[in-house]
């Protein structure tokens, strides 16, 4: 792990510190695998927010899954 942080620190200039949004990564990981599931935005609004509107639940989960491939890319070590 040690080296691990070295490389970060020396990748990225600094150490990276854990992210305090732990209870959103539930809903990160159920985006990400509908989305692979083939999933609308709508759909999958409308099931994990209980929105009517089509397009604020459009809008809100590629919200969640634009942040959720960003988390997954930038994951810290």
């Amino acid at each position: 792990k040690a080296d691990l942080m070295e490389w970060q620190k020396h990748q990225v200039g600094r150490s990276l510190e854990r992210r305090k949004c732990r209870d959103e990564w539930p809903m990160y990981l159920r985006v990400l695998d509908a989305v692979d599931l083939g999933v609308p935005f709508q759909e999958i609004g409308r099931t994990l927010f209980n929105i009517p509107d089509n397009e604020t639940c459009e809008a809100r989960a590629n919200q969640l899954y634009k942040r959720a491939c960003q988390i997954s890319v930038h994951f810290p070590v």
